[in-house]
C-alpha cells in the first residue's frame, strides 16, 4: 500500500507557513525523555514541514538530513528552517535514497502507518540500513480513537491509506526486521483529537492513564 503523493502534494500545498504546534512540542518532549540529540547527526524520513528536524537542531543535533517526496511539504521545511547550514533538503523517495546518506539516528514520525506487508517491510528495512546508532519511529497506537478515526472516509481522503500499530504489533514488525527495541512507550491522549477543548487540560487529567491509552507509539531501536 504505497503512500498517495497526491494526496500530501495537495495537504502541503494549502499550508500557508509552518507553526509550531502543540502536537509538535508534545512528541518531541516525549523524545527527549529517551534519547539526546546533542552532537547526533539526524536523517527524518518523510519529513513534512520539518518542525521535528528544527527542533532537533534547536535542541543541539550536529546535522539533520529532511527528506520528503513531496516538494511543497520541502518548500515549507525549507522555509521554517531558514538558511541553516546543518541541513540539508531531499526531495525523493524514500526507497531510493543513496547509503551514503547513512546517520546516528533515522528518525520517521506518520510515515511507517501508511504501509502494510512487503511495503512495511521495505519500508522498516530502510530506517535500519541507514541508522548507525538508533532508529526513531513514531505512529498512531491502537487501541485507541485512531482505530475509529483512520478508517473514515474523511481521514483516508486527507491522509491516505493508514493503521494504528498495537504495542505487539510494532514490536514484531521491527524485530521482523532486525530492529532489537530497547524503548516502546505509548503517550499522548489525546492524539488525533483535533476538536478537542483545552487539550493541554485534558492531557494533565489524564496523564496517569497515559500508558494504557495514549494515542502514539514511540520506538527505539537498534539495527542487529
Amino acid at each position: 500500500m504505497s503512500l498517495n503523493l497526491n494526496v500530501w502534494d495537495e495537504k502541503w500545498g494549502h499550508t500557508a507557513k509552518t507553526k509550531l504546534d502543540f502536537s509538535t512540542r508534545r512528541i518531541f518532549a516525549e523524545l527527549q525523555k529517551v534519547i539526546s540529540f546533542q552532537g547526533k547527526t539526524v536523517l527524518e524520513l518523510g519529513c513534512g514541514t520539518g518542525r521535528l528536524s528544527f527542533l532537533a537542531l534547536e535542541s543541539g543535533a550536529a546535522s539533520t538530513t529532511l527528506v520528503d517526496n513531496s516538494q511543497p511539504a520541502l518548500q515549507l521545511a525549507k522555509d521554517f528552517i531558514g538558511d541553516n547550514p546543518k541541513a540539508r533538503f531531499i526531495q525523493s523517495d524514500i526507497r531510493s535514497l543513496s547509503p551514503e546518506l547513512r546517520a546516528d539516528f533515522v528518525l520517521s514520525s506518520g510515515l511507517v502507518e501508511h504501509f502494510k506487508g512487503k511495503e512495511l517491510n521495505q519500508v522498516i528495512q530502510i530506517h535500519r540500513r541507514l541508522a548507525k546508532e538508533k532508529v526513531l519511529i513514531l505512529v498512531p497506537a491502537s487501541p485507541h480513537y485512531n482505530d475509529i478515526r483512520m478508517r473514515r472516509e474523511k481521514s483516508q481522503h486527507e491522509y491516505g491509506w493508514q493503521r494504528p500499530f498495537t504495542k505487539w504489533g510494532l514490536r514484531r514488525a521491527l524485530r521482523r526486521n532486525q530492529l532489537q527495541v530497547v524503548v516502546l512507550r505509548r503517550f499522548f491522549v489525546t492524539y488525533g483529537m483535533k476538536d478537542l477543548t483545552e487539550r493541554k487540560k485534558w492531557e494533565r487529567l489524564l496523564q496517569p492513564l497515559e500508558s494504557w491509552i495514549g494515542g502514539l507509539l514511540l520506538a527505539v531501536a537498534i539495527p542487529t
